[in-house]
């Protein structure tokens, strides 16, 4: 989240039994503290400020309602028509780079999106840069600066490039609070306000690795980020969807409170039906909070989408679908089931260059099904295989134990290994 994650070096210094899509958001904490304010225009009073156009914002929310539902050629063309408007303001690069991105979060692992969208980070920059220039209090110089080195920030920690990263982070949370400023009563503002909050305190206790890149930064409260939060999800206009997005990873990966996470997850579902990544974490959520047979039935929809040849559903999905389908079938005792839904992760995983996560996971719990069917044998081979692997959510020293001990369905269900899934978003 992989081509998210940092060196895995580093991760395994971190943390080596940090689950993979928790890593992810990890890799991600430098970004996310810089705050990902998606297209969310400042109701600034000034009218020379194109952010309070009533025109630009009508559009603005229908391409953002086109984006979200993943129908991105319609987003494409609704951006497109305010860019052409607008041929030297940053909205236009900046607005045409929200479904690379989107891209992007479907399948993280592809780093083929990346050079497109820094591209598109680099042009609104030069723009933003250019209006500042003319006026240092312009708004909406002020605003896309920040928004693009928080998006560029963003990009980069997932990629494992820190220092970058926070460099970008200081600059973009220093500009989201002055436009905060301008106009203290807009909602959506407060959303990267409300990240840095949450993330400043939470990642750098998590993950000691992570201070030194945010000693310099301000100091941050994890409760009030919350808050912030869920102000900006109930009474946003343009981020309540990224809002409501980032709360479902916060309380799904760091709290654990799955029954905060259903609340987000069933919201975002029922709200953007055709969102994939919705989709998909919603029955995440449900299997982790043991509503196994409502999860099935949503990762099976995933598969019969894709099969369907719906363009919002990625292979990235389906291996992600697979893998729950297993955890799901392992927990009602049907192994051999399980082991079809694994034979079929692992097939298509192969096309991956390296050991991702799920290829690693998902050939340990093959083991543990043929140890439940009575094949000790098979099952050795397969722990063996894995401990040959790179190392992903602790499975090399599961699979050590293992070897030592055979897999007995009851006596350990690899506890919260679903969140191990790689997904998006935290995301984001």
């Amino acid at each position: 989240m992989t081509g998210l994650l940092p060196p895995r070096s580093v991760l395994r210094a971190a943390a080596p039994r940090r689950t993979a899509a928790a890593s992810r958001l990890a890799a991600l904490a430098v970004g996310l503290l810089a705050a990902l304010t998606a297209a969310a225009p400042a109701a600034a009073e000034r009218q020379v400020s194109l952010l309070a156009d009533p025109a630009f914002q009508a559009r603005a929310e229908s391409g953002l309602a086109e984006l979200y539902a993943m129908r991105f050629a319609a987003a494409d063309a609704e951006f497109a028509a305010i860019a052409g408007r607008h041929p030297d303001h940053p909205v236009g690069p900046f607005l045409g780079a929200l479904t690379t991105w989107w891209r992007i979060l479907r399948d993280p692992a592809d780093t083929s999106h990346d050079a497109r969208l820094l591209a598109a980070m680099e042009e609104a920059l030069a723009r933003a840069d250019r209006r500042l220039e003319r006026d240092r209090h312009d708004v909406d110089g002020k605003f896309f600066r920040g928004a693009a080195l928080a998006f560029r920030g963003r990009l980069r920690s997932m990629r494992g490039e820190w220092l970058p990263a926070a460099y970008d982070c200081k600059r973009a949370l220093k500009l989201v609070r002055e436009v905060v400023e301008d106009d203290p009563r807009n909602a959506d503002l407060y959303f990267g306000i409300g990240l840095y909050d949450y993330f400043g305190e939470v990642l750098p206790e998590r993950y000691p690795l992570l201070r030194p890149a945010t000693l310099f930064l301000p100091a941050a409260d994890r409760q009030r980020g919350i808050a912030r939060l869920t102000r900006v999800a109930r009474d946003g206009r343009y981020v309540q969807t990224e809002a409501a997005w980032f709360l479902l990873q916060i309380q799904f990966f760091f709290e654990r409170d799955y029954r905060e996470s259903l609340r987000w997850s069933g919201w975002l579902r029922r709200t953007h039906p055709g969102n994939s990544l919705f989709h998909e974490m919603h029955g995440r959520v449900l299997l982790a909070a043991g509503r196994t047979a409502e999860a099935r039935r949503e990762f099976e929809t995933v598969l019969e989408r894709l099969a369907a040849g719906s363009p919002a559903y990625t292979v990235a999905q389906a291996e992600r679908a697979h893998y729950s389908l297993a955890v799901a079938a392992m927990r009602r005792g049907d192994h051999r089931q399980a082991l079809r839904h694994l034979e079929s992760l692992d097939a298509l995983t192969a096309r991956r260059d390296d050991d991702v996560p799920l290829r690693v996971l998902g050939r340990l719990r093959r083991g543990m099904c043929f140890d439940a069917l009575g094949k000790r044998s098979t099952a050795v081979a397969l722990y063996r295989q894995v401990l040959a692997m790179d190392d992903s959510a602790g499975a090399h020293d599961r699979a050590k134990e293992l070897l030592q001990r055979p897999y007995r369905p009851g006596t350990r269900d690899d506890q919260d290994d679903e969140t191990a899934v790689e997904g998006t978003r935290v995301a984001r």
